[in-house]
């Protein structure tokens, strides 16, 4: 459970030619911290969140506590707009600043909100008459549905680090700014790229076995499922690579891939990753017919595929108890 001490909001706005800085803390009331408990929960849920290791620990982050929190979060902001003020590719924002205790441990959080565009209505009144009229607002930031866009979390006890965060150009180059340049982290893939990165690997190197692509996409998801452990939340990626079934020579070409490039023993899993692994698959037709297929049923027991000398192929649904039509 999230038990949030302390949360403050600064205003990193260009237009206001300097950023604006809060001295008091947010109003935790039951609207605005289930707001922050929600997106809290759903930035360490996001299969965009990456681990990040310190090159070297601030000494804001080493000495943070409930009593300078806030002060704290102040120095961090003001250092955070004088970067923006040498990268204009860096968007306005929003900054909430949480401290917060999780699982027993204390931690710091930025929660970065990129300003948007939205129609509001707004009534003007000129005597008797009655205006209604749509005006854009240009610095929304996310509801309580929503998440932010970037940020960061510190356990402060272990000082671990989890952030997400998006590439904007430095120089010419697409770069990681947050990592790189605010904390200073080295940060690993996202749990979404690592996911990805094993997918798509397998997958090219599973079509050299199997004639039917699709049958070969299905192979690959069945195996990684199999290979998570749900209650350590983690993909074992020698189990995985042993579920695949493929050749020898093969199976050792997908070992050494994966670990050029950097997925090695096991990866984890959060509640994205895991609805991403759980949910059912389908196949789509040309014309448009659908097959789903639920998570926990076995392909190869369910379907074959036949490929026909004029490049069709017939897909037959094996071993039907009862059928229905809706």
């Amino acid at each position: 459970m999230i038990r949030i001490k302390k949360a403050v909001l600064h205003i990193l706005d260009r237009d206001a030619g300097m950023p604006v800085i809060s001295k008091e803390p947010l109003e935790l009331r039951v609207e605005m911290n289930e707001y922050l408990c929600n997106h809290l929960e759903k930035f360490m849920n996001s299969g965009s969140i990456k681990e990040g290791h310190f090159i070297e620990v601030a000494e804001e982050f080493l000495n943070v506590n409930e009593e300078n929190f806030i002060e704290t979060s102040a120095r961090l902001a003001e250092c955070f707009y004088s970067f923006m003020e040498e990268e204009a590719n860096v968007p306005d924002s929003d900054l909430i600043y949480v401290y917060f205790e999780f699982m027993g441990k204390m931690h710091m959080a930025m929660l970065k909100y990129n300003y948007k565009s939205a129609y509001v209505h707004d009534v003007e009144y000129d005597g008797a008459i009655i205006r209604n009229r749509l005006v854009k607002q240009i610095r929304i930031i996310a509801n309580e549905k929503q998440s932010a866009d970037e940020g960061y979390i510190i356990n402060l006890d272990e000082m671990n680090v989890n952030l997400i965060e998006k590439k904007i150009e430095i120089n010419g180059k697409k770069e990681n700014y947050i990592s790189n340049h605010i904390l200073k982290v080295t940060a690993e893939l996202s749990l979404k790229d690592q996911h990805r990165i094993i997918e798509d690997t397998c997958n090219k190197i599973i079509q050299k076995q199997v004639q039917d692509p699709v049958s070969g996409y299905f192979k690959v998801a069945d195996a990684v499922r199999k290979s998570m452990d749900e209650e350590d939340k983690i993909i074992d990626v020698q189990r995985f690579v042993e579920e695949v079934e493929l050749k020898p020579d093969l199976t050792e070409e997908l070992r050494q891939t994966l670990e050029a490039k950097g997925i090695k023993n096991e990866v984890k899993v959060n509640a994205a990753i895991e609805k991403r692994v759980s949910k059912s698959r389908k196949i789509i037709t040309e014309e448009g017919i659908e097959i789903t297929i639920p998570e926990h049923c076995n392909i190869e027991e369910m379907l074959d595929f036949n490929t026909n000398v004029d490049g069709t192929t017939n897909i037959t649904i094996k071993g039907i108890g009862e059928y229905r039509a809706r």
